[in-house]
């Protein structure tokens, strides 16, 4: 849906604006702060209505808000005396007051994404830290999804392609998603988190959300993670779904199809000084179209910093869970794409014959994202799910 005023247009699916055609860099927060205030131009909004739609709850102080409205005025091109926008009501709030186009059309909708209520971020303590995590649907099948090296609990619904990867998994059981510590939502600690660091923070999760055991899917980096949480952890994992994923990330006589150290190292720099729009995507999702290549650089902006970014990598560099894989007792599904430019599917057929008795399944594609052609992946992890 796009709503015009004055000379700007707001663009809610595909999270632009554009002031006369051209488009107005605007960050995540302050996107999400105008697009709440345009839904409720009909009245004043709190402040603290505002805080607790853009930061969940955590406790922010009003100068993050005011700080996000004076972005929001500089790029609509709002005088801050005139105040022709959005006003400032003292004592209460702030008031979109801009006449408004209510002749744009919305895009056609499937029908699963009508009335979809993917639920509320919340947060669990891990380390005196907030991990934030969200449930999705119900059930007694819980499914907790250990995400890739970037994640963003609100923004991963902003593609469809993505929402229908989670809203099918949803439809399996008890969906339990977080973002790791560092990323997204969750506190952004000093230091470098090692694995078992993060995988107290999946026990902390799915303590606070009621989960006893689950099916754990890993993907990308998350399959690592969610490899040490199986075999230290058999008592709280049903079953194993790993795509993507790899047992190193450096490269040994043993293990020859990580990169080098070397070249682990210079990814780093071109990432973290490359971390504009498209943000690595055409390496994670060569096959994506221009909507999912600005949801991808707005979702990773909005989830990690460029220091984050270098400081991320040269922890998964330092990855190596290949002596646990013969302590895995769970049920488990290796998933690889044969032309995946991230990691390589010899990665995780190396996972399956050291793990007893997993399945391992070459697709077609080069994507390594989850979020393109997800039934594809979805069709063969469905029915392994729903035998446990």
């Amino acid at each position: 849906m796009t709503v015009a005023f004055g000379r700007c247009e707001l663009d809610l699916n595909r999270y632009e604006l554009r002031r006369d055609g051209v488009r107005v860099p605007l960050e995540p927060q302050a996107f999400t702060v105008l697009a709440f205030l345009v839904e409720h131009r009909d009245r004043v909004v709190t402040k603290q209505q505002l805080m607790d739609h853009v930061w969940g709850g955590r406790f922010v102080s009003e100068a993050a808000l005011t700080s996000r409205i004076k972005q929001i005025r500089h790029a609509v091109g709002d005088d801050g005396r005139a105040q022709q926008v959005i006003r400032t009501v003292h004592g209460r709030g702030y008031h979109f007051v801009a006449p408004v186009d209510d002749h744009a059309t919305a895009p056609e909708v499937r029908a699963e994404e009508t009335a979809f209520d993917t639920g509320e971020v919340r947060y669990a303590e891990s380390d005196g830290l907030s991990i934030a995590y969200q449930i999705t649907g119900s059930g007694s099948r819980d499914i907790v999804l250990v995400p890739g090296f970037v994640s963003h609990l609100e923004l991963d619904w902003a593609d469809p392609n993505h929402a229908h990867f989670l809203r099918r998994l949803s439809g399996l059981g008890r969906l339990i998603r977080f973002d790791k510590r560092g990323t997204g939502m969750s506190d952004r600690p000093r230091g470098l988190p090692d694995l078992q660091t993060r995988m107290r923070d999946v026990l902390a999760v799915m303590d606070v959300a009621g989960s006893d055991r689950a099916v754990l899917f890993g993907y990308s980096e998350g399959g690592p993670l969610s490899v040490l949480m199986a075999a230290t952890h058999p008592d709280r994992v049903t079953r194993l779904v790993l795509y993507g994923s790899y047992a190193k990330r450096t490269r040994s006589a043993d293990y020859p199809w990580a990169p080098t150290r070397e070249e682990r190292e210079a990814y780093a720099d071109r990432l973290a000084t490359e971390w504009a729009w498209e943000a690595d995507m055409r390496t994670m999702c060569p096959s994506a179209d221009d909507e999912m290549a600005r949801w991808w650089g707005l979702r990773a902006r909005a989830a990690a910093t460029p220091s984050t970014v270098r400081a991320l990598i040269q922890m998964n560099s330092a990855t190596d869970v290949r002596a646990v894989l013969p302590a895995i007792k769970a049920p488990t599904l290796v998933l690889h794409r044969r032309g995946d430019r991230d990691s390589l599917p010899a990665e995780s057929r190396f996972l399956a014959e050291r793990i007893p008795g997993a399945q391992f399944i070459e697709l077609p594609g080069a994507d390594h994202f989850v979020g393109v052609n997800p039934d594809q992946i979805l069709d063969r992890v469905e029915p392994f799910i729903a035998a446990g």
